[in-house]
Formats: C-alpha cells, sequence, structure tokens
C-alpha cells in the first residue's frame, strides 16, 4: 500500500469543507491508504470518493444509505420490475438492466437477463446471461468490479482503496466524509480533499504488424507521467482481471512492452533485440490481443501477472493466419489464397526455403494479387523445376512499410519473416525425387512415384501384371515341355541337329487289321483323345520310346520317315513317308 500526503493545497469555496483540503495519489487498481487525522474524522465515519466532484469547489454528493455498498454481490430477482434484492434484504433499483428500462449499470443485450443468482468470479459484481442459462457455464458478458463508493475507516483513520472500493477511474475524484449525521438528514458530505488516481486510457487500440521490427505503444493516455516505469503486458485473456490464468508462459517476458530509452518510448524490445524480437512477433497468430498496465515504481511490484490489472485497450497484430501445409506441383500453374487481419492488396508473399532468411538461392515471388472477398489470392504463375526445385519451403509474408525505420521494402528475401504456411514442392506425375534431387522416371516399369513423389513403390496393377504374365510365362514352358517333342537327327553333312519335332501324343497300342479289300493296316490308339482333325489330311509323325527299331528310326534332318491321318477320337491310320498305308508295326508300348 502507498500512503501518498502532497500537502495542503486549497480552500474550498463551496459546500461543506473540512478547512485547508488536501491532495492524494493513487495508482490505478493497486491497492492504496488514504491516511486521515482525528481533527476531520473519527472511525464512525464513512469515505465517499466521489467521481463527478473533482474541480476544486465541487460540493460532495447526498451521503445515501442505499448507495453506501450495503449491496455489495447481487443475489437473486426480486420478482419486482426494475428491482433486484442484496444481500441483506434490502431492494435497489440502481443495478437494474437496461433491458427492463431504468438501469444505467448494467447493459443487458436483448434476451437476456440480469445473472443475480450466481457468482461470476474475479471480483466481478454483475453479468447478463440468456433467459435459458446453461448451468455449465459461466455467467456471459460480466462486468465489474462495481466499485463501492464508500470506505470504512481503520483503527488508524486510513481508507483503503481497492478493486472493489472507492473508484477504478482514472483522474481526480473528490474525497468526502459521510458521517452518521448526514446519512440521518440526508445531507450532502464533508469535502476533505481530492484524489487523483493514475492510470491510462482502457479506450486506445494500437496497431502492429507482424513483420515490424519496431513495435511499440506510442500513446497510452493518462501515465505521461509514470511512462518510464510503466509495463505493459500482452495477453489473450477479454479482461486483465483474468490475466492471470489466461496469459501463455510464452508472453509474460516477450510480448511485453518496456520502456527504451533509446527510442523513448515503450516497445517490445531492446536496441539490440531486434532481429529476435522480430521473428517471435511473425510467428504469433494475427487478431486482437489485451492490453494490462502495470506501474513498476515500487520494488516486488509487477512481479506476477495479476498485478497486470489496469486495461489500456487492445493490440492489433496485422498478418496472414496460418495455414496448413501446401501442396505444389511443378509443370502446374500456382495460385495460393492468403487471409489474415487487415492485410491489405499492396502486400507480397514469396516461397524460399525458410522465412527471413538472407541467404537464399532459389525462391518464388508472387507475379499478381487478387481480392476476393475476404482472402487475397497470390499468383506465381508456372512453376518449373529451375525456379522451385523439389522439396519443402516456406511460404512468407511481407507488407511494405517505408515509414518505417529502417524502412519495409518487401525487396529482399530477408523482409518475408511472417510465417504462413511450408510448402512442399513435388515433380511432376510419373517422376520422383530421392533427396529432394532433380526429377526422374521411376527405374522399374511396374513402380510409379508415391503421392509425394519423393521415392518409388510397386504399383499394385503394374506387379499383378507382371506377375501375371511370368506365371503364364512359366506355365506356358511346362506346357510345352510336356506337349512338345524335341529330337535330334543328322543332317546331310553329318551334324547333329536338335529341333522341335511336334506335339507329344501318347501311344496305347499300334495293331494291324485287314481293310474291306483285305489289304492290311496299321492302327495308332492313343491313350487319351488326340485332338488331330482330319481336315487337313496327312501329317509328319516320328516315334521315340516305343521299343521297336522300326519305328524309332531317326530320320535326316527335316525328313519323316511317317505319317497319319486321323480315323477318330483315339484313333490313326499310320501311313508311310509317301502316304502310303503301313501294313505292319506291332507293338505294345
Amino acid at each position: 500500500m502507498h500512503v501518498h500526503h502532497l500537502g495542503f493545497i486549497a480552500f474550498a469555496l463551496a459546500g461543506e469543507t473540512a478547512g485547508l483540503l488536501q491532495r492524494w495519489e493513487c495508482v490505478k487498481n493497486r491497492p492504496c491508504s488514504i491516511q486521515l487525522s482525528s481533527d476531520n474524522v473519527t472511525t464512525e465515519d464513512i469515505i465517499l470518493v466521489d467521481d463527478q466532484t473533482a474541480d476544486e469547489d465541487g460540493a460532495c454528493p447526498v451521503c445515501s444509505e442505499t448507495s453506501r455498498g450495503l449491496c455489495p454481490w447481487l443475489t437473486r430477482d426480486s420478482g419486482i420490475d426494475d428491482t433486484v434484492m442484496c444481500e441483506d434484504g434490502s431492494f435497489t433499483t440502481q443495478w437494474a438492466c437496461q433491458l427492463y428500462g431504468s438501469g444505467d449499470r448494467v447493459l443487458c443485450p436483448p434476451n437476456t437477463v440480469l445473472c443475480a443468482n450466481r457468482a461470476c468470479g474475479g471480483g466481478l459484481d454483475f453479468c447478463c446471461e440468456s433467459q435459458a442459462p446453461d448451468e455449465a457455464t459461466t455467467c456471459l458478458m460480466n462486468g465489474g468490479p462495481r466499485g463501492c463508493p464508500y470506505l470504512d475507516l481503520t483503527a488508524g483513520l486510513a481508507a483503503v482503496l481497492n478493486t472493489t472500493h472507492g473508484s477504478t477511474r482514472t483522474g481526480m475524484h473528490s474525497i468526502c466524509r459521510c458521517g452518521p449525521e448526514h446519512f440521518l438528514n440526508r445531507t450532502p458530505g464533508m469535502r476533505l480533499g481530492s484524489l487523483n488516481i493514475v492510470g491510462p486510457s482502457d479506450s486506445q487500440t494500437h496497431v502492429c504488424a507482424s513483420d515490424t521490427a519496431e513495435c511499440s505503444i506510442q500513446d497510452l493516455g493518462g501515465i505521461e507521467s509514470v511512462s518510464t516505469t510503466s509495463l505493459v503486458q500482452v495477453t489473450t485473456a477479454k479482461t486483465c482481471y483474468s490475466a492471470d490464468v489466461e496469459t501463455p508462459e510464452s508472453f509474460i517476458e516477450s510480448f511485453r512492452f518496456r520502456w527504451n530509452v533509446a527510442w523513448s518510448g515503450l516497445y517490445l524490445h531492446g536496441a539490440g533485440e531486434s532481429v529476435a524480437a522480430q521473428r517471435w512477433l511473425a510467428a504469433q497468430s494475427p487478431g486482437v490481443y489485451t492490453l494490462c498496465w502495470c506501474n513498476n515504481d515500487t520494488a516486488g511490484v509487477c512481479q506476477s501477472i495479476s498485478d497486470f490489472n489496469v486495461s489500456v485497450g487492445h493490440l492489433a497484430l496485422r498478418g496472414p493466419n496460418k495455414q496448413q501445409t501446401r501442396m505444389v506441383t511443378i509443370g502446374e500453374d500456382l495460385e495460393l489464397p492468403v487471409s489474415g487481419v487487415w492485410i491489405s492488396t499492396s502486400s507480397i508473399v514469396r516461397i524460399q526455403p525458410s522465412c527471413g532468411d538472407s541467404q537464399v538461392q532459389r525462391s518464388l515471388k508472387s507475379e499478381s494479387v487478387n481480392s476476393t472477398g475476404a482472402e487475397l489470392i497470390y499468383s506465381f504463375g508456372f512453376v518449373t523445376e529451375d525456379q522451385l526445385p523439389p522439396g519443402t519451403y516456406s511460404l512468407c509474408w511481407c507488407e511494405p512499410e517505408y515509414s518505417a525505420i529502417p524502412a519495409i521494402t518487401c525487396s529482399s528475401p530477408a523482409d518475408f519473416v511472417t510465417f504462413i504456411s511450408e510448402v512442399y514442392v513435388r515433380c511432376p506425375a510419373g517422376q520422383f525425387s530421392a533427396n529432394d534431387g532433380p526429377c526422374t522416371s521411376c527405374a522399374m516399369f511396374w513402380e510409379e512415384p508415391n503421392i509425394l513423389r519423393n521415392q518409388c513403390s510397386a504399383d499394385a496393377l503394374n506387379l499383378g501384371a507382371v506377375v501375371g504374365i511370368l506365371t503364364c510365362y512359366f506355365i506356358g514352358w511346362i506346357v510345352l515341355w510336356y506337349q512338345v517333342g524335341i529330337l535330334t537327327s543328322n543332317d546331310s553333312q553329318g551334324c547333329r541337329c536338335l529341333g522341335l519335332s511336334g506335339r507329344k501324343v501318347h501311344l496305347e497300342d499300334i495293331t494291324s487289321s485287314l481293310s474291306k479289300n483285305g489289304d492290311s493296316l496299321a492302327t495308332i490308339t492313343t491313350r487319351g483323345r488326340h485332338c488331330l482333325s482330319a481336315r487337313f489330311g496327312a501329317f509328319p509323325i516320328y516315334f521315340y520310346q516305343t521299343g521297336h527299331y522300326m519305328l524309332d528310326r531317326r530320320p535326316e534332318a527335316r525328313k519323316f520317315l511317317y505319317s497319319a491321318r486321323p480315323l477318330g477320337p483315339r484313333r490313326l491310320q499310320l501311313l508311310d513317308e509317301t502316304g502310303k498305308p503301313v501294313g505292319e508295326a506291332e507293338t505294345s508300348r
């Protein structure tokens, strides 16, 4: 707590006063003690902090029992229009919803009612909820703290301001004494002095681009005298009251504005931290963040996020939204849609190995941009392997800012520090790239590239066809070996020849019989159907392994000793090389 005695500064010219007026100073949302003396107050008195009479000659308001703070927390609906019931059993219309008419403190939207039957948490004394609320959810549009204007005096005649009692509004306030006689007669209180609550304005929106090297807050309003000791924490919490539980750990040091002596302002980083801070900021998601303030003027303060309990507005972080990995195919036209927060058509995107890298050998910059609704469509044209070889790249964003120091021209790959997404560049259809090498076709015809086209794998259809062909080939050779006879013979020069002699047919018997003319005929009987057609007449045949020396003779090359003519499905007539019937060829083989 801090006691501020700045002396007696003025005489009051109107209303009841305590002689010379004092002036105190406190920091917004930080416990502060106002020390009074027995010359002016007693322990039975109540101190009123009035927001409306900040001028030196203003009169104090009427000391009212209803507004004294006897209704610090709402409990339940009274059932009476424009009226709520307080903890002490009294009724008041001061906190009624605006939805019902006269209330001006709680602003409930349409179709909502005052949340008077549950605790809203975080020191808040009101909230609005749906007419059919879900018991598992917290109150909606909660607000507060109410800031009860009355303060009880301690035994040492000190009045303590906090987030729920006194006032949280910055600026000058009147400090008034409300004694028992004032409450009894409903008369204005006695003015004791004025209180200046130091703190920033909470209605401003500050803007930074995600690729900026110097993100700063130039004007917070109301804290010019304490700017050099001010700290401003960026948080994802909706209000500063919940910043201690909703602020990411990485934000605590990296997303905090401090006074920069060299640049005379509140910046995210020092003069020697520009590159690292710029890259950290570029990695954050764009959007609107809450700014919470703490005055680091005393040892031990601003050590916890809970100390940053004063809102100083919002920070709008401009930039593109982060996206999923994009697949790019060489040999095709490339267009990439990009959305974000407050990005303009003057912004540029570039595909390069990494964002913010100045040592870039190959990259591809957008050629044009078109606006389609909330998206910007960036066109890169026809992608060639010379421009972007296969591999993994980053899609990076930059928006020119010529007024920045140094100016951001987006002419160098190092200017593109804001990461959007990974870009995977793959080979054209039918080709692959091993270890980000050049595109080439698969070595085997039954292989095809995978979806990333970084390796080849056997295609099921092609592999099945190859296996089928090989199987048929193998079976064909088996069938050929079983069906085709392979014989050796000698030609006229005495050379031994090996050749295919025809299809093999297994014999069951060769018998002789008499024809109708009394001629002797030799008939061949096969073991099964010989499947030979009589349409082509007689055809040459060779015998082997019959055991008959006349039949097993080997003819000269390209000549034959016997022929045959089909007589039935299993019978053949044996003929000689001239086509005449053979009379006898008995064998049981």
